[in-house]
């Protein structure tokens, strides 16, 4: 008796195995059935669904990697069987034409024009839809139907669109160096999902510009390149109560310049924002120069993007 209830139970496990419906496993993939409606699916003998308008056909959902056997029936129709090849992570696309019992083939074609986004660079988006074939737009741009891969993809912040079949899904992404984002539009929960989970840490702006309280004479000081380069202590810091220096460690909050470097500050070189950024980045450029590793900056213009004086009032 025990040897029976443990092959029942053995078999039964096997089956969820290969059918591919024990989630959350990192070798599970999807399966668009593209059809039209009223079509019944097995898969490895086993009855999954029927195609319906709004998935387009069928969407079947953690189907474990590898090859299967997918069986249709539709009345009027002959009965068809083909193999698929599940990927893990990814959707395996069948677009299903059955032949009539007269023998005339039902296929379904579809023709689209769209424009496509200008390329950019450094950072991947990976696109999902459930069901396939949903409309992306990257920033009003069309990149075209999901399942899709968009690289190289332009830093900084985006807007997202998904639609389809009249429902659209928004959302934002930022996008850093070398960055890895995966966005799943799901219309059958109304929810989009963006993955970070190989997103690098947030290294803070690409590019700051550096103003003073007038304004007069904004630099841009390309930060992420800095970084690329040099370590964080070079130029960040902070201070204790007692106005003692801290040298920068992992994890530090950083603040304004302004907040340490102003009138209140003992040193008179280094108690303005003009002093403190003079300071660091002419200096250090200086000798970056005479190590032959940087260009000197021998004109005001290779930093600041604005001559004019401040209008008198």
């Amino acid at each position: 008796m025990l040897r029976l209830i443990y092959l029942i139970l053995l078999g039964s496990i096997l089956t969820l195995l290969t059918i591919g419906l024990a989630h959350g496993t990192d070798n599970n993939g999807d399966i668009q059935i593209t059809s039209q409606s009223g079509i019944k699916i097995w898969i490895d003998g086993q009855f999954v669904g029927e195609t319906n308008s709004f998935e387009n056909g069928l969407f079947i959902a953690n189907v474990a990697a590898g090859g299967h056997l997918l069986k249709t029936i539709l009345s009027g129709y002959h009965p068809k069987e083909q193999a698929v090849e599940v990927i893990g992570g990814q959707t395996a696309e069948v677009i299903l034409q059955l032949v009539s019992l007269s023998n005339r083939v039902k296929s379904k074609g579809t023709s689209t024009t769209e424009t496509l986004v200008k390329r950019g660079k450094d950072a991947t988006l990976v696109f999902r839809s459930i069901p396939l074939h949903a409309k992306v737009f990257f920033d009003d741009g069309s990149l075209g139907e999901a399942d899709l891969i968009y690289h190289p993809a332009p830093l900084g912040h985006h807007k997202i669109r998904v639609e389809y079949k009249g429902k659209v899904l928004k959302t934002t992404v930022d996008l850093g160096k070398d960055d890895e984002v995966k966005i799943i539009a799901d219309f059958r929960k109304s929810e989009i999902n963006v993955d970070t989970a190989n997103q690098i840490e947030d290294k803070g702006p690409i590019d700051i510009v550096l103003r003073t309280k007038t304004a007069h004479k904004p630099a841009r000081f390309p930060h992420r390149s800095h970084q690329d380069r040099f370590p964080c202590g070079d130029c960040h810091h902070s201070k204790d109560n007692n106005n003692r220096l801290i040298t920068y460690y992992e994890g530090m909050e950083i603040k304004r310049c302004t907040a340490c470097h102003n009138r209140f500050m003992q040193n008179s070189k280094l108690n303005s924002f003009r002093l403190a950024s003079h300071t660091r980045c002419k200096e250090c450029h200086r000798q970056m120069a005479k190590d032959g590793k940087a260009g000197p900056i021998d004109k005001c213009t290779g930093c600041h993007l604005d001559q004019t004086k401040p209008k008198r009032p």
